[in-house]
């Protein structure tokens, strides 16, 4: 099973692990290691600079992980956050009760109450997964991790179970701080914690997870109606029709699985393929927010390296949606066990602020009035899953041992752990080695990976199997003219070029793999590692 490979690298190369692994670990934490912590940061400055660094309306925060009783209570998280759980009669052991059926089935019941689920696992004849005991009736339970604040008088609150709560109580000091009118963003990246019943499938479903979100604020006309496609031709500033942002991504093609295609019967399929132009000109989007940052996602996973083909956009079901949303497309992946969310496309109407306004007699503070809008802004949220993320390239980039005698990794440039290596042929090359890695961390600012021990063949291995791009090796003829090979990890072929021009040709084959196989055409100075 692909998983139980991919878990069995990420833990000999110290992508990630469990954590308190020397113990008894709890379920659902993970520790990133030295070579997962990088491709981590790498994915998180990827995320930042396409999201957030490119877009002089974006503002990004970093909030709390401890948020007050009253902050989640506002937000409907105290009453409403909540799974359904069924617990086994003879071990104890409790388990999420719509995936026991989603494992047996295949049938997506999210959002089914908890009669209907119980009737559905008699019906079934579920048992416990690991004893085989009667599972009980199916209830549910509040997800969040409560904490005690103070000493001596305490304080109630939560660790946070989402990143966007920050945002909406930092809505007023950002609209001052930075004189923000809508349409703007504020982005986070932080850690968020749910107290999962079941965690399950490595980094996928984990009670501690990092997200990277953007809660972007747009101004809705009174007379609009913000889920028509169609461009607003008398409202000039209705962001939702005139969202000018969106113009360069129009023809960016997108795989939708929409409701009616879920229900009707053609729920076959598993996608229909429409340009994001089409999409809004049949109505298959909700509006023109919705539809960029769709697009923007499109590219930023192709660009992660995960095929379009495993890319779709699915709108969520009425029953499925989170109590706040007016309209829901998860991005899925299909992962080696299935089509499963990575990041969240929510239209929260102005249902946060609003709640958040009220609850703590403000509501001034969270309008922005303007002539014919509505006070309060409305909200398009993007939320991003690190884990999940990294866990999808970790599969589209693992690679089978059938050209060499180990598996190894694909990474795309963008997020691998190193971007090149630097290897010795012996070791006594090892002070010029050093010196080449130490010019091209200076000149090109990356992390640069020098290993001087054993063949140099184990050497492409090690770099093989976290994903290293391109190996740089010293040898004999680089004393005699200041040439180095250039290896390339997918091919094993390998160029001869001059030191003066190993930058620019690392950046050039970063940006554009196939320019490492022009380069070699060009040269014929291929052989094969």
């Amino acid at each position: 099973m692909l998983l139980d490979d991919i878990m069995k690298i990420a833990l000999n190369r110290g992508i990630f692990f469990p954590t308190a692994e020397v113990y008894h670990p709890i379920g659902g934490f993970y520790e990133w290691g030295p070579i997962g912590s990088q491709i981590r940061r790498n994915l998180i400055e990827a995320w930042r600079e396409f999201f957030v660094d490119l877009d002089e309306t974006v503002y990004e925060i970093h909030g709390s992980t401890i948020l007050p009783h009253e902050v989640l209570k506002a937000s409907g998280h105290v009453d409403k956050f909540v799974d359904p759980q069924v617990t086994c009669t003879k071990c104890q052991e409790a388990f999420r009760a719509d995936h026991l059926i989603e494992n047996a089935t295949g049938e997506n019941v999210e959002g089914w109450d908890e009669q209907q689920l119980s009737q559905k696992i008699v019906e079934l004849g579920l048992k416990c997964p690991n004893c085989k005991g009667e599972l009980g009736a199916v209830t549910v339970v509040n997800t969040m991790f409560p904490v005690k604040v103070g000493i001596g008088k305490e304080s109630p609150a939560f660790l946070r179970p989402e990143t966007a709560q920050n945002i909406f109580i930092s809505f007023p000091r950002v609209v001052r701080a930075v004189r923000a009118k809508p349409p703007f963003g504020i982005a986070q990246i932080g850690t968020s914690y749910r107290n999962e019943i079941s965690p399950r499938r490595g980094l996928f479903r984990v009670r501690e997870f990092e997200q990277m979100e953007i809660e972007y604020f747009v101004l809705k006309h009174k007379d609009c109606d913000s889920t028509k496609s169609t461009p607003c031709d008398h409202h000039e500033e209705c962001t939702f029709h005139n969202f000018k942002s969106l113009q360069p991504f129009l023809e960016v093609k997108l795989n939708l699985y929409t409701v009616s295609m879920q229900q009707g019967p053609n729920n076959e399929k598993e996608y229909e393929t429409h340009s994001v132009k089409e999409a809004l000109d049949i109505g298959l989007l909700p509006n023109q927010v919705i539809a960029y940052f769709l697009a923007k996602e499109q590219v930023f996973l192709e660009n992660l390296g995960i095929s379009r083909e495993k890319i779709r956009f699915r709108e969520m079901m009425d029953s499925e949606r989170p109590f706040y949303s007016a309209s829901n497309f998860d991005c899925e992946i299909k992962y080696s066990f299935g089509w499963k969310e990575v990041i969240g496309n929510a239209y929260r109407t102005n249902h946060d602020l609003s709640t958040h306004g009220q609850a703590s007699s403000n509501m001034k503070a969270f309008q922005i009035k303007q002539k014919g809008f509505e006070p309060v802004p409305h909200v398009v949220e993007p939320s991003f899953g690190v884990g999940r993320l990294i866990y999808a390239v970790l599969e589209e980039s693992y690679r089978q041992p059938t050209d060499r005698e180990y598996a190894w990794f694909a990474f795309p440039s963008i997020v691998a752990p190193f971007k090149c290596a630097v290897f010795p042929l012996r070791k006594d090359f090892s002070p010029k080695a050093k010196k080449i890695q130490e010019d091209l961390i200076k000149k090109l600012k990356i992390r640069v990976l020098f290993d001087n021990g054993g063949s140099i063949g184990k050497r492409y291995a090690r770099a093989d199997e976290v994903g290293i791009p391109y190996c740089i090796t010293i040898d004999y003829e680089t004393f005699e003219n200041d040439t180095i090979t250039i290896r390339d990890r997918d091919s094993k072929d390998q160029i001869r070029a001059s030191l003066d021009e190993l930058s620019e040709l690392l950046q050039m084959f970063w940006s554009d793999p196939s320019a490492f196989h022009e380069e070699l055409e060009k040269r014929g100075s291929a052989k094969s590692s």
